[in-house]
């Protein structure tokens, strides 16, 4: 079981590096999440709430948010699926992913004894990408 799991997870790294290049590129975000979603070692439960073609810097960075919280999700936090939403406003994009977990155990980095996520709850990480600084020039 162990190999299989890594197996999934090094072929869903492959294809994020892979994806990068040709559907994000040509498609965009929608499909490109589709893709990694519909490749993904778990169920993924996918909303993508985006009308229109974002600036690639944003689309590229929301990409590798998600495709990183599912790698780690699939890899750490023994869920049975996982959300993912993305949504747009005037001025950013937002992701969220969040995992049900069935497991009863908590996290923790044994380092800093931080507590990761309750036991038995799940994990939402939430990013927002301004839309604005894909714009912007550093001067």
């Amino acid at each position: 079981m162990a190999r299989e799991a890594t197996a999934a997870l090094d072929e869903l790294r492959e294809i994020t590096h892979g994806i990068h290049s040709s559907v994000l590129t040509t498609g965009g975000l929608r499909p490109a999440l589709r893709t990694l979603a519909r490749r993904a070692p778990l169920p993924v439960e996918l909303h993508v709430h985006v009308d229109a073609r974002l600036p690639e810097p944003v689309e590229t960075g929301a990409y590798y948010t998600v495709a990183e919280a599912l790698t780690n999700t699939a890899k750490y936090a023994h869920a049975s699926t996982v959300t993912i939403t993305v949504d747009t406003t005037t001025d950013t994009t937002t992701d969220t992913t969040t995992d049900t977990t069935t497991d009863t155990t908590t996290d923790t980095d044994t380092d800093t004894d931080l507590r990761l996520r309750p036991p038995g709850e799940g994990t939402t990480l939430h990013a927002q990408i301004p839309l604005t600084t894909a714009h912007s020039t550093v001067g």
